[in-house]
């Protein structure tokens, strides 16, 4: 996956970077992550599971995401 060498990181902030949609397997090697801070960017979109190995995975923040208008109970499955 795109941060495979990241498997260490607790908390990531990735605001303020235009991102506009989260893949299902983004995260997927972020075991350890317990803070991912995705607000303040153009998210549209999240996949069904996206954070389902994210098992440590306690706060996510995605506000001023205005493009965002809703995401699926099963996005936060894991």
């Amino acid at each position: 996956g795109t941060f495979n060498d990241l498997n260490i990181l607790t908390y990531f902030n990735l605001s303020w970077n235009l991102i506009e949609d989260i893949d299902k397997n983004l995260f997927d090697s972020l075991f350890n992550l317990i803070n991912l801070d995705l607000s303040h960017n153009s998210i549209k979109f999240i996949d069904d599971y996206s954070f389902q190995n994210n098992l440590y995975l306690d706060y996510l923040y995605l506000n001023d995401n205005k493009m965002l208008k809703s995401i699926s109970n099963r996005t936060l499955f894991g």
